[in-house]
């Protein structure tokens, strides 16, 4: 099961990196709209923010229920600013800060790779999507394969959104 902590963004179609790049800035509960203005990405070991995908910000529709589910976690871990290179991971970057929605409990901007490894894997596994971690594997040799990663998720909510309006256009629907 993901904790309360780190369910959030997963109802609005966002990229994993956008999640975790998401500001209380960005979040306009009064029109129920997302502004996804970065992300944050990881080279090498070293986390930097960027443009959401193709260097385009964007807005997205937001549940109520994702806008319910983010207000109590601000109520409970309030964003944090976080400074981290723009553009690239190179340390000669500026440096720009961010108060961000989901940090680590060390109050650092969330890695991808750590994420998946610590929290949403262990999770499918508890969930039966995937087997276990093997017994003497290392925390990261996770039998999952690129169905089981997180983008799926954005997949799926597309599929709910757009289901309506495909539905029937094909044979085998009625």
């Amino acid at each position: 099961m993901i904790i309360r902590r780190h369910r959030l963004g997963l109802g609005c179609g966002l990229r994993q990196g956008e999640v975790f790049g998401l500001g209380p800035d960005d979040i306009d509960y009064r029109r129920g709209l997302i502004h996804v203005k970065r992300q944050v990405q990881i080279i090498n070991g070293h986390k930097y923010f960027a443009l959401p995908k193709g260097g385009k910000t964007r807005v997205v529709d937001m549940p109520a229920s994702v806008a319910s589910e983010l207000v109590e976690h601000l109520k409970t871990y309030p964003s944090l600013k976080v400074e981290l290179p723009w553009g690239g991971p190179e340390p000669e970057r500026e440096r720009k800060g961010h108060d961000l929605v989901l940090t680590t409990m060390y109050g650092n901007a969330v890695a991808a790779n750590t994420w998946n490894t610590e929290i949403w894997k262990p999770a499918l596994a508890k969930a039966g999507v995937i087997p276990p971690l093997a017994k003497g594997a290392k925390p990261w040799q996770w039998q999952a394969a690129p169905r089981d990663g997180f983008h799926v998720l954005r997949h799926t909510y597309a599929s709910v959104v757009l289901g309506p309006v495909f539905k029937g256009s094909y044979p085998h629907q009625e």
